[in-house]
């Protein structure tokens, strides 16, 4: 009987390889001993199948093939230009990054990893949205930029690289994803352009809450955002606390055979209703009783809900 040899250390440098968060494999997973150690590894802690790591292997490789393309059409643009293209990104004195080439990953992997990239400023842009072509291409997102991206998509995932190459006015951006299924990454930026430069600004990201009314409910929000030109732009917002506004609740009483049936907003009355021995109708979707008339029922739910400033209506 065959055993299967695990070596963690060779399926974790293949793990890294294989998220992005690598570039390079170890020569022992060159080997084919080594590959399959690693493969095993990741089945068992990933579970990653034989057939799913050499899909993601030829994306990959699909793509450093792409970068090493790039890197080399830009040296020699910058030979022939005899100026020196930036690679590795450098910081001035206002804390801005400036960076030439600089690559944004759109990945989706398993049931809750993703890479996405979206503008929040001058509007709202998925960029995920605008990358959809396979190959490399460069398109124009009026009013917004001017993108260069290749699309190295499978066909069960989203593999592409998105670098903005123009802009016409100061963006917000938020690049953000999951790599192992817990928060990994999130980059604001604001971008802006320095002569045929495009810097990147990492601004602070402020927090405040919010209550806002939403039909039945107010809502108290904690909304995040960054300021730009004396602007506030918020980039998300999550819901902290929803309460039930009583005075915009209406529900109407109403006889029907040997039933009263109440009907409307009784969602958030409904333990009151049940203290009152009513009971759930699925079908006709309402509460009703058969032991009490419309203005018994009526006078025993205004007591029931005291301030609560409910609408009551009788429907004869």
């Amino acid at each position: 009987m065959s055993v299967k040899i695990i070596d963690a250390e060779l399926g974790e440098a293949l793990y890294r390889y294989l998220n992005g968060s690598s570039e390079t494999l170890p020569e022992k997973l060159k080997t084919r001993e080594g590959l399959a150690r690693a493969i095993v590894y990741l089945q068992k802690r990933y579970g990653y199948s034989p057939n799913k790591v050499a899909e993601i292997l030829k994306a990959r490789k699909q793509q450093l093939q792409q970068k090493e393309k790039n890197i080399a059409v830009e040296t020699v643009v910058s030979q022939e230009k005899q100026i020196e293209v930036p690679r590795v990104a450098e910081q001035n004195t206002q804390g801005e990054t400036e960076k030439r080439g600089k690559v944004f990953n759109l990945f989706t992997w398993g049931s809750c990893r993703f890479g996405s990239l979206k503008a929040y400023y001058p509007r709202y842009v998925d960029f995920e949205a605008w990358t959809r072509r396979e190959g490399t291409h460069e398109t124009e997102i009026p009013g917004v930029c001017k993108i260069r991206y290749t699309n190295n998509d499978s066909n069960k995932n989203m593999h592409r690289d998105v670098e903005i190459v123009d802009i016409y006015s100061p963006l917000v951006i938020r690049y953000y994803g999951n790599s192992s299924c817990s928060h990994s990454f999130e980059e604001v930026y604001i971008v802006a352009k320095r002569g045929d430069k495009i810097v990147y600004k990492e601004p602070e990201v402020k927090t405040e809450s919010v209550v806002e009314e939403r039909g039945k409910y107010k809502v108290t929000l904690e909304k995040r955002y960054v300021e730009l030109d004396g602007k506030k732009v918020y980039i998300d917002e999550r819901e902290v606390e929803k309460v039930v506004i009583p005075e915009k609740l209406r529900v109407t009483l109403k006889k029907v055979n040997d039933r009263v049936i109440v009907a409307g907003d009784t969602f958030n009355i409904r333990d009151k209703l049940k203290a009152l021995g009513m009971h759930w109708d699925s079908n006709a979707k309402a509460w009703y009783t058969t032991a009490m008339d419309i203005e018994s029922l009526k006078t025993k739910l205004q007591q029931s809900l005291g301030q609560m400033s409910v609408q009551i209506e009788v429907q004869q």
